[in-house]
């Protein structure tokens, strides 16, 4: 096992993601500009709202196109002076669509780092197999021998009728349910040894009447 693991550590230190890297660089930089154009159209927007509403609080009083006017601009000029309820709606649905575009192209971009980041990860993986199917050659002998232990313990649990299994029974249900690793089986064997020790009991008569399980149900 400590081969394998130091065998993973190089395989870990050889993985490159320099291209992963430098791609997701691009692609971050590419968030925020999106993130700062929408913020600037946002801000324009709620500006818009709050100046149509001005307008119609004004009812369009002219107190603007007035000042001008005695400022001896030209009349036409003086009147383009004052946004129009109409120019304002325009702009904010121009913004909008510019807004729902930037929206696509911020998933497209979350997109890519979710790809750029997977693959990276993907190097991550097939370096690791070796120590994965290790732990997993592991996982699957201390289930067993879960599994051998419960057995015994549940033999000596009802020869002795002592009900000691129970502090064990949940851990093995739970181990048994959902079990990817292992093999489920109903039944398993109580160790020879524990069927010796057991034994000694089976010849003292009546007040202990006392029959060794060859093997024990599980949960």
């Amino acid at each position: 096992m400590k081969q394998i693991i130091q065998n993973t550590a190089r395989a870990f230190a050889n993985v490159d993601v320099s291209a992963e890297n430098a791609r997701l660089g691009e692609l971050r930089a590419e968030l925020a500009r999106i993130d700062e154009a929408t913020g600037r159209a946002d801000d324009r927007r709620a500006s818009i709202t709050r100046e149509r509403q001005a307008l119609r609080d004004r009812e369009r009083d002219g107190s603007t196109i007035a000042d001008a006017l005695l400022a001896e601009v030209d009349a036409t000029e003086a009147a383009a002076l004052a946004p129009t309820m109409e120019a304002l709606g325009e702009e904010f649905e121009v913004l909008g669509a510019g807004l729902r575009d930037l929206r696509r192209r911020r998933d497209e971009v979350t997109q890519q780092i979710a790809e750029a980041e997977s693959a990276a990860f993907g190097k991550t993986i097939v370096a690791a197999v070796p120590l994965v199917e290790a732990l997993e050659s592991q996982a699957i002998e201390a289930i067993e021998k879960l599994i051998q232990v419960y057995a015994s313990l549940s033999a000596v649990s009802d020869v002795t009728r002592s009900g000691a299994k129970r502090r064990v029974r949940s851990a093995v249900e739970g181990v048994l349910r959902d079990n990817e690793l292992g093999t489920w089986r109903r039944t398993a064997p109580v160790s020879p040894e524990i069927r010796e020790v057991l034994s000694v009991l089976a010849g003292k008569g009546r007040a202990l009447p006392v029959a060794v399980p060859e093997i024990a149900f599980l949960p």
